[in-house]
């Protein structure tokens, strides 16, 4: 009886993964058809969502200190978290110098 409950846990692990694994072979090069282009705010851009398909909108990035005290905020249409640590330290530095805060 136990070695059918493993098969069965394991069959049902192998049919997700060869769904995932289709899913990543063949991506969505483009954003589906039910996406729609944001006339009132032309800056704004599709970025891919967490769980598939795509939002129109923006990243933000935040920095926060102890207590949700903001640092620093920023909104980009870029998707990538990559390119903005550099940018968000330099500003939260700014942001410190600006406000004399201590230390």
């Amino acid at each position: 009886m136990e070695h059918k409950t493993v098969l069965v846990r394991q069959r049902t692990r192998l049919v997700k993964m060869r769904a995932w694994l289709e899913r990543a072979r063949t991506p969505r090069p483009v954003p589906s058809p039910e996406s729609r282009a944001c006339l009132s705010d032309p800056d704004s851009r599709l970025i891919p969502g967490k769980r598939g398909g795509y939002l129109q909108g923006y990243n933000i990035q935040i920095v926060c200190a102890r207590r949700q005290f903001l640092l620093a905020i920023e909104a980009h249409d870029n998707p990538s978290d990559r390119t903005a640590l550099v940018p968000m330290v330099k500003k939260t530095q700014h942001n410190h110098q600006a406000a004399r805060l201590p230390g």
